[in-house]
């Protein structure tokens, strides 16, 4: 139990800190396509983001359909790595409880792949997650389209507000 507890201290002080970082280095917009300006979401009430932050970051790593791993250019030359959990949307999970399951998370993944192909986004309406260990927000790819809604009308993904998650099976 000792040995647990501090890496679970330490992880989740390094997912605040990230956070924290993000913010207090970038709140200055980035320019973008106008259509994308327009559909962002407000970060959550009682959020301590501005919701004018925007910040460019590199695409690393597709880990599912709603979760993406980013080098994020917070300052000048200072980089963080972080995993992204894009807000407002749920899709199937890749350790699924089924096979239907399990066909729409590698069709769900595919589909955010083909997205971000250019490695280029923007991150913004950052918080952190129920969890502690990833960034919450909302991506945007470098052509402009807010990539949580791409998912929705694709059907790739559905709206999550938080709280229990239904099953895909």
């Amino acid at each position: 139990m000792s040995v647990v507890m501090p890496f679970t201290v330490c992880s989740s002080a390094i997912a605040g800190l990230a956070v924290a970082v993000l913010v207090a280095f970038n709140t200055s917009p980035v320019p973008l396509v106008e259509p994308a300006l327009e559909a962002l979401s407000a970060p959550p009430a009682g959020s301590f983001i501005p919701p004018q932050a925007v910040i460019p970051v590199d695409v690393v790593r597709i880990i599912d359909g709603d979760t993406v791993e980013v080098r994020a250019h917070v300052w000048l030359d200072q980089l963080i790595v972080t995993r992204v959990r894009l807000r407002s949307i749920d899709a199937p999970e890749m350790r699924a409880s089924c096979p239907e399951e399990a066909r729409k998370a590698v069709a769900s993944q595919e589909a955010l792949v083909a997205l971000l192909k250019s490695g280029k986004a923007y991150l913004t309406a950052l918080g952190r997650d129920k969890y502690g260990g990833r960034v919450l927000g909302d991506l945007i790819t470098g052509d402009g389209r807010l990539v949580s809604q791409s998912l929705l009308a694709t059907g790739h993904a559905r709206p999550y507000a938080g709280g229990r998650r239904q099953g895909w099976c």
